[in-house]
Formats: C-alpha cells, structure tokens, sequence
C-alpha cells in the first residue's frame, strides 16, 4: 500500500474517532466525505482538468518536464488519499 492511501485510512480513522466522541456515529459521513471529496477537488485542479483547452495549451508550453510531473504526482496523492475517504462514505450508506 502506498503512502497517501495509508494517509487517507489514517484520515478514515480520525474522522471516526471524532464522530465517535462527539456522540453521533452519523457525523462520520460528513467528516470523511468532505476529506475525500476535498482531495478529489484537488486532484482535478492539480491534474489541470478544470481548466480549458487554451490553458491547458499554454501551461504545457511554458511548465519543464519536471514541473508536469511533480503535478502529476500530487493529483495521484492526492486522488489516493481521498479514495479510502470516499469508499468509507460509501460503506456507511449501504449498511443503512
């Protein structure tokens, strides 16, 4: 397992544990959907594909190789950190 996907298990965790001493076991939903789903937000800016074709165009023109895949390896990150986040979510509302 990679590092981001234990990141985001970790963040799966806490989000219970703060659920749990809040006293309402439901709040995990909100906690752990709104990790996953902020990451997910991330990942589509970092990976450039809410921006239009005209842009697109220009940030590869003017960004070095590296740059493309420093960017390219955070929106893997941060994909992975919030899938655990998400598929939690998931599980929750299936067993209701």
């Amino acid at each position: 397992m990679s590092k981001s996907v234990l990141t985001g298990v970790a963040l799966v965790l806490l989000a219970a544990l703060a659920a749990f001493l809040a006293g309402d076991i439901s709040q995990m939903v909100r906690y752990t959907g709104i990790a996953g789903f902020a990451c997910w937000g991330l990942a589509a800016i970092f990976s450039g594909a809410l921006v239009s074709g005209d842009r697109m165009r220009a940030n590869f023109a003017t960004e070095t190789t590296q740059d493309r895949r420093d960017r390219f390896r955070w929106s893997i990150r941060f994909f992975l950190i919030g899938l655990p986040n998400v598929a939690a979510v998931l599980i929750i509302l299936a067993m209701r």
